[in-house]
């Protein structure tokens, strides 16, 4: 059972982009057939911090090729204010899970489905540019 389906369509062409992206609707899809075949919560948990980790991981290089080629201020706080929402979805979810309150569950799951949908169609411009290349000593601004 999975939430999302990859699609070659989801690549950038960006080897380290793609292999994150890939890791993360894979890990994404775990944790959504985990919790539809009553694994422990512990295991969703665990998941549920590799997913975080990823993302982590992955909006901070994403945001290194995205600041090569955008101009605009307007996308670059969309973008920000994105990455700060899931981050705090993220976080209360996983507070949450550890206080016992509640377990990860699907309202959690489709939040991160929405926020990676919504990463992969905002780098699309990351496909039309030439001189992707990120090198080690570029930082952020």
């Amino acid at each position: 059972m999975q939430i999302i389906d990859w699609d070659l369509q989801m690549q950038l062409n960006i080897p380290e982009l793609d292999l994150s992206r890939q890791a993360l609707v894979e890990i994404l899809n775990r944790m959504y057939s985990s919790l539809h075949g009553q694994c422990d919560a512990d295991t969703l948990a665990a998941m549920l911090r590799r997913f975080v980790h990823v993302a982590r991981d992955y909006t901070s290089l994403e945001r290194r090729y995205l600041m090569l080629h955008e101009n605009e201020d307007t996308l670059h706080n969309t973008r920000e204010d994105n990455i700060q929402q899931i981050q705090c979805d993220v976080i209360d979810g996983l507070y949450n899970y550890l206080e016992k309150k509640y377990p990860v569950n699907e309202d959690l799951l489709l939040k991160l489905k929405t926020w990676l949908l919504t990463h992969f169609e905002m780098s699309e411009v990351l496909k039309s540019q030439p001189g992707r290349e990120l090198h080690p000593a570029q930082t952020i601004a």
